[in-house]
């Protein structure tokens, strides 16, 4: 067992997808160099710019996934 941990994914809500099965793939293949868990995207809301004051559950989901793996995004802003 690995102590890699990585979050796969799934940036396409359609019932078929190559790269769902690719990572389908990849869990079963390379359990013995790292732990992927595979994510769908398909309960993540549209982003909406005017309701910035609220993170829906489903984000907050993902995020505290990538976060509990040690994954950390990092945002520059430019101004």
């Amino acid at each position: 067992m690995s102590n890699l941990n990585l979050v796969g994914i799934v940036g396409n809500n359609a019932p078929f997808s190559y790269n769902r099965v690719l990572l389908q793939f990849m869990k079963q293949q390379f359990t013995d160099q790292f732990n992927l868990e595979i994510c769908e995207i398909d309960d993540i809301p549209l982003f909406n710019e005017r309701d910035l004051a609220s993170v829906p559950k489903s984000v907050a989901t993902l995020s505290q996934k990538n976060q509990e793996r040690g994954w950390r995004h990092h945002c520059h802003t430019r101004i």
